[in-house]
């Protein structure tokens, strides 16, 4: 990823706490007050987004919405012996160390640290113009050149995006480059580590088919983050597949716990597409994750009937949230009805408690 978006969406401060704790009568009544609306709801440890940004939104500006980071990193979860898998490094011989419970605390918290560092979820963009600019038209220099001629900035400490690469093309025409161009050129002069100067086969559409059919989800998303740009089409193209190979085969938990589980979720809800997701989360007793995952369909939805029965204080409880997306929104009743139906079988007690 170029120096310039690193610097645009390495900083994003996620504060996860901000959120935790509050009910659902707090989060609407700033909402109602948005709007002008009289009207109440309760609900005992809840905790709820209420829509107050239209639905012809960004998808830049939505995945960077603070509530919808929260809920993001909420759901991925942290598991520390997944994040911390092994992997294929040379071997070093083990360190052995005696330490006191403060110090065995104090690495114990570093390796929470860095395991929340791994986790760090790659932006989501938009698809990138194509570059169709012509700086000239000289006819003097037709015939001069059998091949296009790059030019290229290489000053010290300009960004990738900021960074002047032209082409001179045979005919005399003088354009900027395009961004394949570009990426080729800056591989050339600023490589970045374990990006390809073309685009690896694995991409090609079969190919790709092929390892999807592997379930190797996980290093099909880690080498489209290395070898694209984040706004690149062929990045999206891939990690939209890869995404909606993931639900067609319900494979969710293989993401759960890794820095790309928040934007499949993100993504699957831009297109509400979460049903099946929710239905896992269900089965797994990710009660709370699914909540969540409501109030994520309704910050992206904000037009949703789900969304407007929060706002006219017909939801009472996170149970009558979640049926209430699955009888207004859910493109799958069925699924959903079942795998709730077994969650309210095996936690009975607990729901009469609530």
């Amino acid at each position: 990823m170029s120096a310039s978006l690193f610097s645009r969406f390495g900083k994003i401060s996620v504060n996860l706490s901000s959120n935790i704790g509050k009910c659902i009568e707090c989060q609407r009544q700033h909402f109602i007050r948005t709007l002008h609306v009289t009207s109440r709801i309760s609900c005992h440890n809840a905790d709820t987004f209420p829509p107050t940004d239209p639905p012809t939104r960004d998808i830049e500006e939505a995945f960077l919405d603070e509530r919808v980071q929260t809920i993001l990193h909420q759901i991925t979860g942290l598991d520390i012996k997944k994040v911390m898998h092994p992997r294929q490094l040379p071997m070093k011989p083990p360190k052995y160390l005696l330490l006191t419970d403060e110090q065995l605390k104090e690495i114990q918290d570093d390796a929470t640290a860095r395991a929340a560092e791994k986790l760090q979820m790659p932006p989501v963009l938009k698809a990138c113009e194509p570059i169709d600019e012509i700086l000239s038209q000289d006819p003097d220099l037709k015939g001069l050149n059998k091949h296009n001629i790059l030019f290229t900035d290489i000053t010290f400490g300009i960004s990738d995006r900021d960074r002047y690469i032209l082409v001179r093309e045979p005919g005399g025409t003088l354009r900027k480059a395009s961004w394949e161009e570009r990426q080729r050129c800056l591989q050339i002069y600023f490589p970045h580590d374990g990006r390809k100067l073309r685009m690896p086969k694995m991409f090609e559409e079969q190919n790709l088919e092929d390892v999807l059919n592997e379930e190797r989800y996980e290093y099909v998303l880690d080498r489209a983050s290395i070898q694209f740009e984040p706004d690149d089409p062929l990045y999206i193209r891939v990690i939209g597949r890869t995404y909606t190979h993931i639900d067609t085969n319900k494979k969710y938990d293989v993401l759960r716990s890794t820095r790309h589980f928040g934007g499949m979720a993100f993504y699957l809800a831009w297109h509400r597409k979460v049903d099946y997701l929710m239905a896992d989360m269900l089965q797994r007793d990710f009660f709370k994750d699914a909540v969540q995952l409501v109030h994520l369909h309704i910050i992206l939805h904000p037009d949703s009937e789900t969304a407007n029965d929060v706002i006219y204080q017909k939801v009472k409880s996170p149970m009558d949230l979640i049926k209430t997306y699955i009888a207004k929104d859910a493109p799958h009743k069925g699924e959903l009805e079942l795998a709730l139906q077994s969650y309210e079988e095996e936690h009975s007690q607990d729901i009469e408690s609530q």
